[in-house]
């Protein structure tokens, strides 16, 4: 269900429809177009202001509620979360260990038959049987930065865009420059 503004929240003089229509007729071909866009602006932004301490209120105690659930939740799986985490980890290395004392079976397997001058290939391989079912997950682990191609070298962005704020112009970082832009406050 999607909240309701109140008549109340929204002053008289301006109305969504209000703004809208203002807007979609405006054109800006001079200054003084551009200084009547401005107030304008100027417009919207307190009525969205206006709006937004209306329901700040309403989100923050939202909030509140939210995280109280969430918390309530997550000390109520705490238990059984760590007691899942504890099962797997003994479940895997069941398994690993298994894994490999069937593969040393089976290259021990591998060596008596060349021996004994039988065919490898016929040497079936063990394998462990189990209603437990898996599957691999693969990642990648970067062991060498310096050997990584400068494709999969990500930029922090965050700092570069901080230093690009406190040094303006004077940024000096081979390969970065400082790109100005702007924004209508």
């Amino acid at each position: 269900m999607k909240p309701e503004l109140r008549q109340e929240v929204q002053p008289a003089m301006l109305t969504s429809s209000d703004i809208e229509k203002k807007v979609l007729n405006l054109v800006i071909d001079d200054p003084t177009d551009l200084n009547i866009a401005y107030g304008l602006l100027s417009e919207i932004k307190a009525e969205i202001e206006i709006r937004k301490e209306y329901f700040k209120p309403k989100r923050q105690k939202a909030k509140q509620v939210h995280d109280d659930w969430v918390a309530a939740e997550k000390k109520a799986c705490q238990n059984l979360e760590q007691a899942k985490s504890i099962l797997i980890a003994k479940m895997k290395a069941f398994i690993e260990t298994t894994k490999k004392m069937l593969e040393e079976q089976y290259q021990k397997a591998l060596v008596q038959a060349k021996e004994e001058g039988l065919n490898p290939a016929l040497v079936p391989r063990p394998e462990l049987r189990t209603s437990v079912k898996t599957r691999k997950i693969y990642k990648a682990v970067v062991k060498d930065f310096s050997k990584l191609p400068d494709e999969y070298k990500l930029p922090d962005m965050t700092k570069l865009n901080k230093l690009a704020r406190d040094l303006k112009d004077q940024l000096n970082i081979p390969g970065v420059e400082v790109e100005i832009d702007f924004t209508i406050i």
